[in-house]
C-alpha cells in the first residue's frame, strides 16, 4: 500500500485536477507547490506544464528549483545517516514561493507545520546559484521545526562542515547576488563560512582527539570557543537583516486608516450580521442586538490601518456568508444547542461559549495583526473553513452528526475491534520495540478503568473525532479552496509534536488524522501522508508497525468514521448555491 520501493519523482505522472488551481494560485504574491505535485527529484511533470501556463515561474525557473531541490533531498539523506540526532531525514512540504515580496512575510509559515515559504528569487540564476538555491530548503525546514529565526540558523550551521572548498565558494557566489530582502544576512553567513566550515562535529567530523577550549553549539558544531565572537557577530548580522525585513514588510502596511475604524462600523450598522466582534479576553465589543452601539469597538479601532480596515471587513464578509448560510440551511433553528460549558475561546474564529454565534476577534494574543497588515496568504480562506468548522461543532452537539441508531452496533464492535488490534501491535513487536513501548503500555494499563491499554488508546482517539464530524458537515458548505486549506493546515508529521506522547497514541492519532484526506480532493492520499510525516522513517522503518499492519488500521479507523452520518432532515441543503463562494 505505501509503495516504499516504488520509485518516486517525474516518472510518476499525476492528472492535475482543475478545481484546485484556485487553491494552488488564488493568493497574492505568491504560488503554491503542493506536497502531491513534489517528489525527491522536484516539481512532476504535470504540474510543471500548468506552472508554466497559471504563474510568472517560467521553464528556466523550475529546472533551477528541480536541480537544487533534488541536491536538497540527497545531501539531506546523508547528512541524517550520519548525525541522526541533528539532521531529520528529507520529506516534501507544501512549498510557498513568494513572488511578491511586498504582499508577504517571509517568516510566515502559511500552513501550520507542514509548509516552507521561500523567495522566488533564490532561484533565478542571475540572483542565486545551486549552492545557495539548496541551502534555502533546508533553512526553510529548521525554520518550520523550530519557528525561530536565529535559532534555526545556528543549528544548520554544521551543514557548512560538509561541503567541499568548490561547494563553498558556489554558495558564496549565490549569496553576493542574492535579491532577497535579507541578503546581507546571508552574506555575512557566507564570511562566516570561512571559519565555520573549519570547524568539528559530534558526528559529521569527529576530532581525533580531545580538545580544549572549544565549545558545542546547538545543531552539534563543535568550534574554538575563541571564535564565540564571530558567532555573535554572525547572529547579530542574521537578526538585524531578519528584522529589517518584517520593519518593511509591517511599514509598507502602516498607512492609517483616514476612517479610524469608523468604515469597519458603517458595514456593521448597515448589515447587522450574524456574529460578534469581540476584543481582548473575549470582551464584546459589537453584537447584532445592538447594532449601532460601536463606542468599544472604535476605541480599539483607533490605530486600525487602512489596509487592515479592509482586511477586517472583507474577514467579516466571509465570516457573514457562512453563518448566514448555515443558519438558513436549518430546518429547526430553535433545536441548535447552546454552546456547551467546555468551549475553549481562541483562533481566527469561534463559537461564543455563552452566546449561539462565531465570535471574530481583532486584538488577542494570536490576532492583533488583524488591526496591522493584509490578510496573510490562505488565511482568509481558513476562516471561511474554521467559522463552518465551528457550526458544525454546534450540529455535532446538537446531536445532527454522529453516530445514529443504524449504525450503532457496528460502530461499537469496530471500536473493540480497534482496542484489540493496538494491543495485538505490541504484542507481535519485535524484543527492542516492545522495550521501548513498554512504560507507554503500562500507564495506559494502569489508567484504563477496564485494564485495556487498547481501549485508552481508542478513547483518547474517540475525543477528537467530532472534528471529523465537524468537517464532515462543513464540506456541504466550504469552496474547494477553503476545505483545501483547512484540511492542509490539520494534516501534518507529528514528530515534533508534543501535544501527544507515546509511540502508539501517536501512530492512532495519525491514522485519525490520516481520514481528512479523505474530505479533500489529494488524489493519492496514502502518498501525500508518508513523503510528507517522516512516518516511514519513524514507524515502519523502526518496525513499530508494519506495511500491512498499517494499511489495516488506516482501513479500520476510516470504517470507524464512516458511521458518522450527516442526519439529513435536520438540514435543507437544497437551498445551498451550486456555485462555490468567492472570497477574493
Amino acid at each position: 500500500m505505501f509503495g516504499l520501493d516504488a520509485p518516486e519523482g517525474r516518472a510518476t505522472i499525476l492528472v492535475i485536477d482543475t478545481r484546485l488551481n484556485s487553491f494552488y494560485f488564488g493568493q497574492e504574491g505568491l504560488v503554491l507547490i503542493p506536497i502531491e505535485h513534489l517528489s525527491e527529484e522536484g516539481i512532476g511533470i504535470e504540474f510543471q506544464r500548468v506552472l508554466a501556463e497559471n504563474t510568472v515561474l517560467d521553464q528556466e525557473w523550475i529546472d533551477f528549483f528541480n536541480r537544487s531541490f533534488a541536491l536538497y533531498w540527497k545531501r539531506s539523506l546523508r547528512l541524517h545517516a550520519q548525525a541522526p540526532d541533528c539532521w531529520m531525514p528529507p520529506r516534501v512540504q507544501h512549498v510557498c514561493i513568494i513572488t511578491e515580496r511586498e504582499k508577504v512575510n517571509p517568516f510566515a509559515q502559511l500552513f501550520h507545520r507542514s509548509s516552507w515559504s521561500i523567495e522566488a528569487c533564490d532561484f533565478r540564476k542571475e540572483s542565486s546559484s545551486i549552492e545557495y538555491a539548496t541551502f534555502q530548503f533546508f533553512q526553510a525546514e529548521r525554520l518550520g521545526l523550530l519557528r525561530q529565526i536565529l535559532p534555526s540558523l545556528v543549528s544548520n550551521l554544521s551543514y557548512f562542515v560538509t561541503l567541499s572548498s568548490a561547494q563553498l565558494r558556489y554558495f558564496y557566489d549565490g549569496c553576493q547576488v542574492s535579491q532577497r530582502g535579507d541578503a546581507a544576512g546571508f552574506r555575512a553567513l557566507a564570511e562566516a563560512t570561512k571559519w565555520i566550515s573549519k570547524c568539528y562535529h559530534q558526528r559529521l567530523r569527529v576530532p581525533n582527539l580531545h580538545l580544549s577550549g572549544y565549545i558545542v553549539i546547538p545543531g552539534g558544531l563543535i568550534m574554538p570557543s575563541t571564535e564565540q565572537g564571530k558567532l555573535a557577530a554572525l547572529q547579530q548580522s542574521w537578526q538585524e537583516a531578519s528584522k529589517s525585513v518584517i520593519d518593511a514588510h509591517y511599514d509598507s502596511h502602516a498607512k492609517p486608516s483616514p476612517s479610524k475604524g469608523r468604515a469597519i462600523c458603517d458595514w456593521l450598522a448597515e448589515f447587522r450580521p450574524p456574529l460578534l466582534v469581540v476584543g481582548k479576553e473575549g470582551r464584546t465589543l459589537w453584537e447584532p442586538e445592538s447594532p449601532e452601539t460601536f463606542a468599544d469597538l472604535l476605541i480599539h479601532l483607533e490605530r486600525v490601518t487602512e489596509e487592515a480596515e479592509g482586511r477586517v471587513i472583507d474577514d467579516l464578509k466571509v465570516v457573514a456568508h457562512h453563518s448566514q448560510r448555515f443558519l438558513a440551511s436549518l430546518r429547526d433553528l430553535g433545536g441548535l444547542v447552546d454552546p456547551p460549558h467546555y468551549i475553549t475561546p481562541g483562533g481566527l474564529s469561534y463559537i461564543h461559549p455563552k452566546k449561539k454565534l462565531v465570535a471574530y476577534s481583532i486584538d488577542d494574543e494570536r490576532n492583533h495583526l488583524r488591526l496591522v497588515e493584509p490578510s496573510p496568504p490562505f488565511e482568509r480562506l481558513l476562516l471561511g473553513a474554521r467559522t463552518m468548522h465551528e457550526w458544525g461543532h454546534l450540529a455535532a452537539e446538537s446531536g445532527w452528526i454522529g453516530v445514529m441508531e443504524e449504525t450503532g452496533g457496528r460502530y461499537e464492535e469496530l471500536r473493540a475491534e480497534l482496542a484489540k488490534l493496538m494491543e495485538a501491535f505490541y504484542l507481535e513487536a519485535s524484543g527492542p520495540v516492545r522495550a521501548a513501548t513498554a512504560a507507554e503500555f503500562e500507564h495506559l494499563r494502569a489508567t484504563s478503568k477496564t485494564g485495556s491499554p487498547g481501549e485508552s488508546l481508542v478513547k483518547k482517539m474517540i475525543v477528537r473525532s467530532e472534528d471529523f464530524q465537524a468537517n464532515l458537515l462543513a464540506k456541504r458548505y466550504l469552496s474547494t479552496a477553503e476545505m483545501e486549506t483547512y484540511i492542509r493546515n490539520n494534516v501534518y508529521s507529528l514528530a515534533t509534536e508534543s501535544e501527544t506522547n507515546g509511540v502508539y497514541a501517536r501512530l492512532l492519532r495519525y491514522a485519525y488524522q490520516y481520514q481528512y484526506l479523505r474530505l479533500s480532493l489529494v488524489a493519492d492520499p496514502v502518498a501525500f501522508f508518508v513523503k510528507s510525516s517522516w512516518f516511514a522513517e519513524q514507524y515502519l522503518q523502526t518496525g513499530v508497525v508494519s506495511e500491512g499492519q498499517m494499511e489495516q488500521l488506516l482501513n479500520l479507523v476510516g470504517e470507524i468514521c464512516d458511521c458518522y452520518v450527516i442526519d439529513e432532515s435536520k438540514f435543507d441543503f437544497s437551498m445551498l448555491e451550486p456555485s462555490e463562494y468567492r472570497v477574493f
